[in-house]
């Protein structure tokens, strides 16, 4: 199964604080209503200067930010057949029960955490089985050739380093959707191809 992500009017406005002695607020419009369909098994990117709002619209894919207004629908269809199996309107779930799989700009490591332990924290929270946990986080570290490094802690890594666990995090719970904000922004040329490809 694959899953089709649909935005609907989505827009997102933050308040903006008014000055020292100021009558009103205003707000900043970071996502304006838009529309948007990214098809089941589809490599979609998300293009724009700096501040355009494409971060918020990841986090509201993933439910970190609610929306102003708007929906976002996960269409789960089957890759054989291409038949839409259920719809589901997202806008209101809690992203642990979306599956959403999240690479952060900024990595967001736990600093006390080894490299397994980060990457097994979703599988943890999941409640999958010791030997089945272990097992997928190795594939998944060997997957972005992490595996010799899985007992050192974040600190200990280079930002390229920290960004490939950040990555193993976010495939090992196997998401319905995966949404990378900028992942391979630190990685050297090499690397970059090579994960792109994986």
């Amino acid at each position: 199964m694959s899953t089709t992500i649909r935005l609907e009017k989505l827009t997102k406005r933050f308040a903006s604080i008014a000055p020292a002695g100021g009558e009103s607020s205003s707000h900043t419009t970071a996502v304006d209503a838009v529309d948007l369909v990214i098809n089941a098994g589809e490599l979609f990117f998300l293009l724009g200067p700096s501040g355009c709002g494409k971060t918020t619209m990841l986090r509201m894919i993933a439910g970190f930010i609610e929306p102003t207004s708007g929906r976002v629908v996960f269409e789960k269809v089957d890759p054989s057949t291409g038949k839409i199996e259920w719809t589901r309107d997202m806008t209101d779930v809690p992203p642990n029960r979306r599956n959403t799989g999240m690479v952060f700009q900024s990595y967001a490591l736990w600093p006390h955490m080894t490299v397994a332990q980060n990457v097994a924290f979703g599988l943890n929270v999941r409640k999958v089985a010791a030997a089945e946990r272990d097992r997928r986080v190795a594939e998944a570290l060997d997957a972005v050739q992490m595996g010799p490094y899985a007992q050192r802690k974040p600190n200990q890594l280079s930002g390229g380093q920290q960004q490939r666990v950040a990555l193993a995090r976010a495939l090992v719970i196997r998401p319905d959707v995966l949404l990378l904000d900028e992942p391979l922004s630190n990685l050297d040329a090499k690397l970059r191809i090579e994960l792109r490809a994986e």
